[in-house]
Order: structure tokens, then C-alpha cells, then sequence
């Protein structure tokens, strides 16, 4: 890669904790113009946030699931409403199919996995499929081609 944005993208993907200081070093820019260009992607949207990734079993959060939910005629905007407010719903799309909607959850336990099955029942079919073991997570997306630090991508 030899695009310093390409670069620098990548890097601070797989370790935002990195400093300035060694971005620079990395990438052969100064430390002030790696911080400009990582000021500039963050104002054009290029980069989203930054985070801590915290271990679901190590916050008691046992199980894990894919729902993928049929809304009954009416129910879309509840739907939707629910999975982006509900705290132990992860992720959630709508999809092409005939369920319309996939949604990753969280659970303490089948208990709590049931009652949270009987809440998305209120908007239609759910079929939820439990989450045996994590194979991947949390890959960092590819970074190639050219990185525009001056354009919004959002």
C-alpha cells in the first residue's frame, strides 16, 4: 500500500489506540500531518468512531442469537423501533427474503432468551437460531484502492 490514507486506515483499524507518534513512523509522514489526515477522514465520515471491544460472557451475556423476524402486515415501523432501542439487540438488517428483518441478540440465559423471543413475537414470525460458537467477529474491513480524507462518505 502506498497511499499514506490507505495506510493509515488500515492501522488504526486493527489498533485505534495507536499514537500518532508510531502512526507516523509507519506510514513516513509527520506526526501533525498524520493527525490532520485522521481530522479530515473523521470529518468526512470516513471514520465512524472509535470503540472498545468488551467481552459479551465477561459482561454475563451467555448466550448469543440470530433472529430472523417475518413482521406481521402494520408491524414494520414497531419493528424497527424495537431493535434500535432494545439493548440486547446487537446488530439488525433489514434483508431480501421472506423474512424481511435478521437481527443479532444477546441473552443471559434461555430465560431471558424466551422472554426476549416472545417480545419480537409481538411483531410477527421469528425464527431464532442460537449461536453455537464465533468462528469470526469483528474482522477489519479490507482497505485498498484510495482513501478520500476530503469527501463525506456518510
Amino acid at each position: 500500500m502506498n497511499d499514506p490514507n490507505v495506510n493509515i486506515a488500515d492501522l488504526i483499524q486493527k489498533d485505534a489506540r495507536r499514537s500518532f507518534n508510531a502512526l507516523a513512523r509507519e506510514v513516513g509522514l509527520s506526526t501533525p500531518a498524520v493527525a490532520d489526515r485522521i481530522r479530515r477522514m473523521q470529518a468526512g465520515g470516513f471514520i465512524q468512531g472509535f470503540r472498545t471491544l468488551l467481552s459479551r460472557v465477561g459482561l454475563g451475556w451467555q448466550l448469543s442469537a440470530f433472529a430472523a423476524i417475518r413482521p406481521s402486515p402494520g408491524q414494520t415501523v414497531a419493528l424497527i423501533k424495537f431493535l434500535q432501542t432494545h439493548p440486547q439487540i446487537i446488530d439488525a438488517y433489514r434483508v431480501s427474503g421472506p423474512d424481511g428483518y435478521r437481527a443479532r441478540l444477546i441473552a443471559r440465559d434461555t430465560v431471558d432468551l424466551a422472554k426476549l423471543t416472545d417480545r419480537l413475537d409481538d411483531f410477527g414470525t421469528v425464527e431464532i437460531t442460537v449461536i453455537l460458537d464465533t468462528v469470526t467477529e469483528n474482522k477489519p474491513y479490507p482497505v485498498t484502492g484510495t482513501v478520500s480524507i476530503d469527501r463525506k462518505t456518510s
